[in-house]
């Protein structure tokens, strides 16, 4: 339940994000860099660190250290037992530094996506205020979520928001279909004029 409202409330500004710096791409690039590439890399990662982590436990080399450990601690509780210790700090740096720069190019593509869709001079995603602005206002709320119940408070927001957000992502997925389709009917009618006023020229 969590898993389906936390991608369907990331969706929007991801979409728009990706949309943005994809520019120039086709559509088939796109799918394939955004979608394609990066679950067959999911699937990797979950293969190893999940099929890792209960092999570890069913042999009961781990003694339940992973199972007991907090949600954000199990990686690192897996890598303990899986490398010695100076690799195992290595891979956890490693890990550590990947999180950080997932998180921060998160909470920048939020924000540039925040002041774009504003789509006034004012507010640009150049402008160093507007920027500014809004990185202060989702520091705010994420922090008073944070602060007030935690992670159940965080996940909570998050179900209730994607209740609406579904909705409007199945009416997106129908107006782009439909656009889809409308850009191949033209295509379509372009070539066939084309080839119309090349044979009347002849």
């Amino acid at each position: 339940m969590f898993h389906w409202s936390w991608w369907l409330a990331f969706a929007p500004f991801v979409g728009v994000f990706l949309a943005k710096i994809s520019k120039g791409r086709t559509v088939r690039e796109y799918v394939f860099v955004t979608i394609v590439l990066p679950a067959f890399l999911c699937m990797v990662w979950m293969a190893w660190a999940g099929g890792s982590a209960i092999t570890l436990e069913l042999s009961g080399a781990a003694n339940g250290d992973i199972v007991r450990a907090a949600t954000g601690e199990k990686i690192f509780a897996m890598v303990a037992y899986l490398f010695d210790p100076w690799l195992g700090w290595a891979v956890s740096m490693a890990l550590v530094l990947l999180l950080t720069t997932h998180l921060t190019t998160s909470i920048d593509s939020a924000i540039v996506v925040t002041t774009t869709l504003l789509r006034q001079e004012l507010y640009s995603s150049t402008n160093r205020p507007a920027v500014l602005t809004w990185a202060t206002i989702l520091f705010c709320v994420m922090a008073f979520l944070i602060l007030s119940d935690g992670f159940i408070s965080l996940r909570s927001a998050m179900v209730a928001a994607a209740v609406p957000i579904s909705i409007l992502i199945t009416l997106l997925c129908v107006s782009l279909g439909i656009a889809f389709y409308k850009d191949t009917d033209t295509e379509y009618n372009d070539v066939d004029e084309f080839q119309y006023h090349l044979q009347t020229s002849r």
